[in-house]
């Protein structure tokens, strides 16, 4: 039996706890951490609880999970830069090789321009302007995954992805400079101004920037966009992207 002697000396042995207030990034990144029905049952009260809007939570979280799936995967591996070939490479015979491989895997319009875009990823900080490369097709198994999937084998630190959210595609730029290939983007890309504008950014080097409040002080931070891009997707691209790739 336990007596009140037992539960005084529980008591005076008993570590107080200290209340300790959650920053809004703290409470991203525990969110982000839950099961999906968990999340959806306390998403609501979390956003009154932090002071933001629903769609701001879950847009903050969605990012929060695409970058711990990139750490899970343990990006220093498969982000690191391309070890140099020991001899002199003839860059005309380099293109006719890669624009032959292309062709034995590809059907497409212009296996020269892919050639040349991915040598262009590993020569990108040479340059100001940054095309897009655009894999489109009219219907669904024409080859652009196909087209994606050889890009990530050719291209410099390659980062390949079939949905990405806004929060997570600038701050995946900023961190890694990586070659980002973006696959299903049909799916998401048409009905979202916000990443349109993140994409465009990308274009010009002067220019390849956004800026989001950061931190408890929400602290204006810059976040490059400079990095090569490839989108594929079923359709055409919007025109301001078109225009860019």
């Amino acid at each position: 039996m336990i007596g009140a002697d037992d539960i005084r000396t529980a008591i005076d042995l008993a570590v107080p706890i200290t209340a300790t207030l959650e920053s809004p990034d703290d409470a991203v990144i525990r969110l982000a951490e839950l099961p999906d029905l968990e999340y959806e049952r306390v998403r609501k009260v979390e956003a009154e609880r932090l002071g933001i809007r629903l769609v701001t939570l879950d847009t903050e979280v969605a990012g929060r999970r695409q970058i711990s799936v990139f750490e899970a995967a343990e990006v220093p591996d498969f982000l690191t830069d391309p070890e140099p070939w020991p001899y002199p490479v003839v860059g005309a015979d380099l293109l006719n090789d890669l624009t032959a491989a292309i062709r034995k895997y590809l059907v497409c319009s212009c296996p020269e321009a892919i050639a040349l875009w991915i040598v262009f990823t590993h020569a990108h900080d040479c340059f100001q302007i940054s095309p897009l490369l655009a894999v489109t097709s009219p219907t669904p198994e024409c080859g652009k995954t196909t087209c994606l999937t050889f890009l990530k084998a050719a291209s410099s630190r390659p980062c390949a992805t079939s949905n990405i959210s806004l929060a997570a595609l600038f701050r995946t730029v900023d961190q890694w400079s990586p070659t980002l290939l973006i696959d299903e983007a049909d799916t998401f890309l048409g009905y979202n101004d916000s990443m349109r504008g993140v994409l465009n950014s990308g274009h010009h080097r002067s220019n390849a920037f956004v800026i989001r409040a950061t931190g408890d002080d929400h602290t204006p931070t810059i976040f490059s966009t400079w990095s090569p891009k490839a989108i594929a997707l079923i359709g055409k691209l919007p025109a301001t992207l078109a225009s860019r790739s």
